[in-house]
């Protein structure tokens, strides 16, 4: 009778044990989590600052441009300049996507009011060789994403249009809107991205009239440290495709030599009927 309680108690005080070990976990993972979320927020914090500072830099290329003749000895000098500032904007984007990674925050919104939101801030730091053209839907069903990255998305887009018209007078045509998807659309065109199903989809297009890219082109610009740019790490379409695969998205291509490139990214819209005149097309 003594030996079955003396198990009895060892059963109890092993039982105990286990509890506190688990418990200790726990309050290790969620230690954890904070430290992790701390860091993410210092690092957003950081990156944020960073692309004030590369906006200043930007202004005053800009500015340089202006008052020198193209032809100038330091011309090139100071597109070198440009270039890398685009660069570590494209590095700071991906910090960025990394830290809020880290404590993502889903809200519905309304894709339009981002776009035009981020357009303006990037007309102030894009040559002011390039001239944007909205064509922005505002009166269209709001999407459950997460703001950050609708804002990285939207920034890699302009970055990448404007750097594919080099040093040339420039439009780049921003649209924003909703359609029908089909599976049989899709079939047909460049798409990228996650698994789409029939429905209702909001888009955002960029299209650019730069040098444009052949076909064979078109099948890797995705793929990591590929570019077509020479003064570029690569990173950013690779980057940006991820971004948008994250928000259960898609990416639709066009693009042709010495006509531009065209990007659709599409979105998906829960419960939303689907009106027969809003199909998506090839433009």
């Amino acid at each position: 009778m003594i030996k079955v309680i003396e198990k009895s108690n060892t059963i109890d005080i092993s039982e105990r044990n286990n509890t506190l070990s688990d418990t200790k976990e726990i309050d290790n993972i969620n230690e954890y989590a904070q430290r992790l979320e701390s860091l993410g927020l210092m690092v957003s914090k950081i990156a944020h600052d960073y692309n004030d500072l590369f906006a200043v830099i930007l202004g005053n290329v800009d500015s340089i441009f202006e008052q020198i003749s193209y032809d100038h000895s330091i011309v090139d000098n100071i597109r070198e300049i440009e270039n890398a500032v685009f660069r570590a904007a494209d590095l700071s984007m991906k910090i960025l996507s990394f830290s809020e990674d880290v404590s993502v925050k889903s809200d519905v919104v309304n894709l339009t009011e981002i776009v035009d939101e981020i357009s303006v801030t990037m007309g102030t730091i894009i040559s002011n060789k390039i001239y944007f053209k909205k064509k922005l839907s505002y009166d269209m069903p709001k999407i459950t994403v997460d703001v950050s990255k609708i804002k990285q998305i939207v920034v890699s887009l302009l970055i990448n249009a404007s750097q594919a018209m080099d040093d040339n007078i420039g439009i780049i045509t921003i649209e924003t809107g909703s359609c029908n998807i089909t599976r049989e659309y899709l079939s047909n065109v460049s798409y990228h991205g996650s698994p789409l199903k029939d429905g209702s989809y909001v888009f955002l297009e960029v299209s650019d009239i730069g040098n444009g890219m052949s076909p064979e082109d078109m099948k890797n610009i995705f793929k990591h440290y590929f570019t077509t740019k020479s003064l570029d790490c690569g990173l950013g379409l690779s980057t940006l495709l991820a971004i948008v695969e994250n928000c259960n998205g898609g990416i639709i291509v066009e693009s042709e030599i010495g006509i531009g490139s065209k990007y659709k990214i599409l979105f998906p819209i829960n419960d939303v009927p689907i009106k027969k005149n809003d199909d998506c097309k090839n433009n």
